[in-house]
């Protein structure tokens, strides 16, 4: 499903276009958006081996990155929130190297690679913003001790989204696990059933509030501590 909005009244823009262009430049990044797309939960926004020739910026919702390898099994690459941008490990191959996959209902933004590559040879300011969106994106990458403990790794993924929902414009304590208890276990290398003894762990000790995929978090500073141990 398509939507409408302007680039110049988004909340995200700051992520598309420098701080400080010039107001009449702004029409150029509107024109690059192909589309503005709603999808709905377990929607693919890309298939893995797809040519390559947008990226998508999340306007909202949550995102599963994942891919499937030799033996067919499937290795969760990430969980991607709003202002976060998707494709750009497809440059170099031109090819996506792994699947994206709606979690809940997600608007995202379709801008077209070679257009924007254009666009950003003309004017540096969008040069530099390219350099500066791919640079952030590498350094958001999801590093873990896997030797950790489980209420460490457990803590540190929780903290890792509540400082996605800041980015956000949010508080950041109060958010949804829009993915399976057994995704968050694949992703952490944990058994499904140890991600919900610790959950209920962290709930017991008053560390977190947690009913259905709603989290709300009570003592952020113990989290943190947790946390320190996995990183």
């Amino acid at each position: 499903m398509r939507e409408g909005q302007s680039c110049s009244s988004c909340r995200l823009a700051t992520y598309c276009f420098p701080p400080g262009i010039d107001k009449s430049h702004l029409h150029l990044l509107s024109e690059l958006v192909n589309q503005q797309t709603i999808l709905h939960r377990n929607e693919y926004i890309y298939r893995a081996f797809e040519t390559f020739r947008k990226i998508f910026i999340i306007r909202s919702g949550s995102v599963k990155t994942f891919k499937i390898n030799s033996n067919g099994e499937k290795i969760i690459t990430g969980f991607c929130y709003p202002g976060e941008i998707l494709g750009f490990d497809a440059i170099a191959t031109k090819t996506y190297q792994e699947n994206a996959l709606a979690l809940d209902t997600v608007s995202v933004c379709e801008l077209n690679f070679n257009e924007l590559e254009k666009l950003s040879s003309k004017f540096p300011s969008y040069q530099h913003q390219l350099v500066k969106l791919m640079s952030e994106k590498l350094s958001s990458n999801f590093f873990l001790n896997l030797s950790s403990s489980a209420e460490s790794k457990i803590a540190f993924f929780l903290l890792t989204i509540s400082n996605k929902m800041k980015n956000y414009g949010t508080t950041g304590m109060n958010f949804n696990l829009s993915m399976t208890r057994e995704d968050i276990a694949r992703y952490l290398g944990l058994a499904t059933e140890t991600v919900s003894r610790i959950l209920s762990k962290f709930q017991l000790n008053n560390i977190l509030e947690c009913s259905k995929k709603n989290i709300f978090l009570k003592d952020y500073s113990q989290l943190q501590i947790l946390a320190s141990q996995a990183g």
